[in-house]
């Protein structure tokens, strides 16, 4: 990266996280506001770097003890690529189940300088992005599809490195007051650079949730498509077993080479909540991926989960595997033990939140390879005054080798801030920066450093829980 660009970028880091340092007074909360379709509210969203704002009370009040508490069997549809749950928009753009949630015009410049690609500056360049969605809900049935298309732009062409595409559907029945089904296909198609910087880490402060989304850049085209088909039985008020079915796909090029694989999994899991908000369960799963110019290695999963809320707005959650590994052939003498986890807490203040999510597992919903992967992520968001909002995070990855065969090895590594500026409560200012550095083997990552600037106005009308 050359000098000129690194002060350019020290300087915008610095504006963009300034008033993350500077003590503002703090004014009364607005219920709505803008941000992007991602939110983090049970009252009118905000974007997607605001923190959830319905009452909170100051200190951290412990839950009331109860002798037992129910399951709540609800089936959960989550925002396209986000952790937030899909709310009942306030969208005036509606017909019916039909409405726009968001759009935005954004404007951005980014700089790419590493091995195995060449060194390139891109900006400006235009952005459209918008999000539409068809939720239709009865008392027993729910329906719904988010189509979230983003659209580059430069000198009057498309500009298709910077163009991606996301949609989700998402089903659910409940067919006795016992016995539930649903299903869930969520696809994405991403060109080289991925401007979704506010879903590299989601959390929904309401539901205590985090979401690690993809944030590594490819070096061509990236296709990703993860369905599940998931049943559950309340064996009592308490106690719930659910069956689930999985399949993810994925498939990436860059100029004439291809990686295609196939993943297909099986999971069951019992889980029970107790007093104060415990809740225990244990799983097991079965996983079986094929990827082109690899072997099939099959993965046995035992494991054990907890969550608990510590306060109102404290919570911690884990899961810890014991994760039998197979060769395709089957050979005793290559079987290996290895470990797979997974760790979160939200923490909810009065005018911002934090949150922590850790993973260790193995998956092609990254990077196609049968190897383990370790990620942590962390994200903090500050509502400063009704108009002013800012974030900053970042995370780590890197693959382990599961020892069968040699695989390359990939790092990455990002940080990200931004800050929103309210016109309305539907309308605002934003800027992000991010910078990110990634080691691979140039196929299906980009190797090298990536800053990017992102800006624009955002539209998002407010949603209720």
């Amino acid at each position: 990266m050359n000098s000129k660009w690194g002060r350019r970028s020290i300087y915008l880091s610095g504006f963009v996280l300034l008033p993350l340092f500077i003590q503002r007074p703090v004014c009364a909360q607005d219920p709505g506001s803008s941000g992007s379709p991602p939110s983090q509210q049970d009252t009118p969203t905000q974007s997607s770097s605001i923190p959830d704002h319905s009452p909170v009370q100051d200190g951290n009040p412990a839950l009331p003890i109860a002798p037992a508490q129910v399951l709540d069997t609800t089936p959960v549809v989550r925002e396209v690529g986000r952790a937030d749950q899909l709310g009942r928009s306030t969208s005036p753009l509606r017909w019916g189940p039909l409405y726009v949630t968001s759009a935005e015009g954004l404007m951005s410049y980014d700089n790419l300088s590493g091995t195995g690609s060449t060194l390139s500056t891109s900006g400006p360049v235009g952005i459209l992005r918008t999000t539409v969605v068809f939720d239709e809900q009865t008392e027993q049935n729910r329906f719904a599809i988010q189509y979230s298309p983003s659209v580059a732009f430069a000198s009057g062409q498309v500009y298709s490195n910077l163009t991606s595409q996301g949609v989700s559907f998402d089903t659910a029945r409940s067919l006795t007051p016992r016995l539930s089904v649903s299903f869930s296909d969520y696809f994405s198609l991403i060109h080289t650079q991925n401007l979704l910087v506010d879903n590299y880490f989601s959390v929904d402060t309401v539901g205590h949730t985090v979401l690690q989304g993809q944030f590594l850049n490819n070096a061509g085209r990236a296709l990703r498509d993860s369905a599940q088909l998931s049943i559950g039985y309340m064996l009592s008020p308490q106690t719930r077993l659910s069956v689930s079915g999985s399949y993810d796909y994925a498939d990436t090029t860059n100029f004439n080479t291809t990686a295609v694989a196939g993943q297909y999994g099986a999971t069951i899991n019992l889980s029970r909540t107790f007093s104060h908000g415990d809740t225990v369960g244990a799983t097991y799963g079965f996983q079986l991926p094929h990827s082109s110019g690899q072997g099939d290695v099959y993965f046995h999963d035992f494991g054990l989960t907890y969550t608990r809320m510590l306060t109102a707005n404290l919570s911690v959650g884990g899961t810890g595997f014991a994760s039998l590994v197979v060769p395709s052939n089957g050979s005793q003498s290559s079987q290996r033990w290895n470990w797979a986890a997974s760790a979160q807490v939200v923490q909810r203040f009065s005018k911002s939140s934090l949150a922590i999510g850790y993973t260790r597992t193995q998956g092609i919903t990254q990077i196609i390879t049968t190897q383990f992967y370790d990620r942590v992520d962390g994200g903090y968001n500050m509502r400063w005054t009704a108009r002013l909002n800012s974030s900053a995070g970042g995370g780590y990855y890197r693959t382990v080798s599961n020892s069968f065969i040699t695989q390359q090895h990939y790092t990455a590594k990002y940080v990200r801030a931004s800050t929103e500026f309210l016109l309305t409560p539907s309308l605002g200012l934003t800027l992000t920066f991010s910078h990110q550095l990634q080691t691979g083997d140039a196929t299906q990552v980009l190797t090298g450093t990536n800053n990017l600037i992102l800006g624009g106005l955002r539209w998002s009308p407010g949603t209720v829980r």
